[in-house]
């Protein structure tokens, strides 16, 4: 999905997203990573889901560029801590809800197939005949619900287990290799088009 320059897009804890990009678009966005916890906190205490995965708010845009400016200076985080609760706030309280709500039967269709231990083993055959339904429905399905085919969402699975690999002080090769990504190029490629930045920079802001 493309959307317009000045858009903000939501993604909610522990649900599937990526972000692919061609090598010939012209893209820049920022991101910011926010635990559940601190958002609760942004929201005076109350858990927080949203709905509504974009938005349009060109103040709240400019709110949250420039928090993004301000990381990148020399700032410390308790003195960026009340512009975060002030921007994160105002964004939960105009576009949040209330996140008590009923697992959709969307997700409890592929809940098997979303576990970590089906990252190396998944068959696409297989899959498909334990639900009755042939690979081709099955594919069109997954992707409907989880806005990934099967194949990209196992990539997607492997990079956010790569995350936590560098975290640890691994090195790309070990990290491609332990993957099963052919080379540190390969695993680099894959990083960049689900993230937008090549691992070293994605390692390099989380120090």
């Amino acid at each position: 999905m493309l959307t317009p320059s000045g858009s903000i897009l939501i993604t909610n804890p522990q649900e599937i997203h990526a972000n692919p990009f061609h090598k010939d678009w012209n893209v820049s966005f920022f991101t910011f990573y926010i635990s559940q916890d601190f958002l609760n906190y942004c929201n005076n205490g109350s858990p927080v889901y949203f709905e509504q995965k974009t938005i349009d708010d060109a103040e709240l845009f400019t709110d949250l560029h420039r928090l993004s400016l301000q990381l990148t200076g020399d700032n410390t985080f308790g003195q960026l801590e009340g512009l975060f609760k002030t921007t994160f706030g105002n964004l939960s309280a105009k576009y949040g809800s209330d996140p008590a709500r009923e697992v959709s039967t969307d997700t409890v269709l592929f809940q098997e197939l979303l576990s970590d231990n089906q990252i190396e083993k998944f068959s696409l055959a297989e899959a498909a005949k334990s639900l009755g339904i042939d690979k081709y429905k099955y594919l069109r399905l997954f992707k409907d619900q989880t806005g990934l085919t099967p194949n990209n969402y196992f990539i997607y699975k492997r990079i956010e287990k790569s995350k936590q690999l560098l975290a640890e002080g691994k090195d790309l090769l070990s990290v491609a290799v332990d993957l099963g990504f052919y080379d540190a190029a390969h695993y680099a490629n894959h990083f960049k088009k689900f993230t937008g930045v090549s691992p070293m920079v994605f390692n390099d802001g989380q120090q």
